[in-house]
């Protein structure tokens, strides 16, 4: 397969954020195929027309994203269909990285890791039989110090690790782009603005009853379809 050569000049947005949808469109239209080595960075350079540097930048991202794989000494790869999570909104991606990939820095600001019962809505979402724990992982993010979103995340703790998750350092969505292969088979996403509660309030460091914007995703998997992951953001 001929490779392709873009220029991403004309477009005004950051280099590293042309870069890495650039990528993404090369891989979404199969010009690099799961399981394949991808070029070396200077090749990649060259054909995007950016600096090897910006390349860089904008691989740590799609690794982050769980799209490409780096093997030490061998090489970067693209991951195989079944570890890539896409979707949603455009894809399917951590707060995090969408905030980089805005030129700002996010900082994990409270972290807890669970193992526990599901109540009632979890245990419906996540259609787990009785008796099941679930995995649970709640964050605060901030953004120069600002506390800027709650993420709450749960999944059926037979499908993770849980020593590896609570030793990790990021949210639920971003553990599993980095340390688990599930085929995902679909996402779906549900946004609202609600009011916040005083739990939730308090999380984020206003007053209660704010309108703040709600997203629910539910991320199901092929290896059973009556199993999901629930990942909730505020902010």
């Amino acid at each position: 397969m001929s490779q392709p050569t873009r220029s991403l000049r004309s477009d005004t947005r950051p280099l590293y954020v042309r870069a890495v949808d650039a990528l993404y469109e090369l891989i979404e239209e199969g010009v690099y195929e799961a399981g394949q080595l991808l070029p070396a960075e200077a090749v990649l350079a060259a054909r995007l027309g950016v600096s090897r540097s910006t390349i860089r930048e904008a691989l740590g991202h799609l690794v982050k994203d769980g799209l490409i794989v780096r093997k030490q000494g061998v090489g970067t790869f693209i991951a195989p269909r079944s570890a890539q999570i896409s979707g949603g909104l455009e894809r399917l991606a951590s707060f995090r990285s969408v905030a980089e990939l805005a030129g700002v820095q996010v900082q994990v600001v409270a972290r807890e890791v669970s193992l526990r019962p599901p109540d009632g809505v979890i245990a419906a979402t996540l259609q787990v039989p009785a008796g099941s724990e679930i995995a649970q992982v709640q964050t605060v993010e901030a953004i120069d110090g600002c506390r800027t979103a709650y993420l709450e995340g749960s999944i059926a703790g037979n499908l993770v690790d849980f020593s590896q998750l609570a030793a990790d350092e990021g949210t639920l969505l971003e553990h599993l782009c980095q340390h688990t292969e599930l085929p995902i088979a679909y996402s779906r996403t549900a946004i609202c603005a609600i009011e916040a509660d005083r739990p939730l309030a308090d999380r984020l460091g206003v007053r209660e009853g704010k309108a703040i914007l709600h997203l629910a995703e539910t991320i199901g998997h092929k290896l059973s379809l009556s199993r999901h992951c629930q990942i909730e953001q505020s902010g």
